[in-house]
């Protein structure tokens, strides 16, 4: 489950609340705490930066060919992943390191 998905299930749990008992009514104790949660929601989480490391996996049948760490295979007609400005696996969308060979 995403982190989108559990807050929209806290959400949806929040708007059928009944019974909180501290003073407040139900509605605006409810809506005090969806609002919170929208709030959370909208914040950016830092995720820490992964790598997908790409290897050369060149070979007769497919020149420039290379794999990367998930798994992908990527051919190119001229040059390295880099060289062709690729940033970002696109299999798993980690941060893109070419290995040294």
């Amino acid at each position: 489950m995403t982190k989108d998905e559990a807050l929209d299930l806290a959400l949806e749990a929040l708007d059928n609340l009944l019974y909180w008992d501290n003073g407040k009514s139900d509605y605006d104790q409810a809506r005090e705490a969806i609002t919170a949660i929208k709030q959370a929601r909208s914040t950016p989480v830092q995720e820490p930066v992964a790598e997908c490391v790409w290897e050369h996996e060149d070979n007769d049948y497919m020149p420039g060919t290379w794999k990367s760490g998930c798994g992908v295979f990527w051919t190119f007609t001229d040059g390295s992943p880099v060289e062709n400005d690729m940033k970002y696996c696109c299999g798993c969308g980690a941060k893109l390191k070419e290995k040294n060979t």
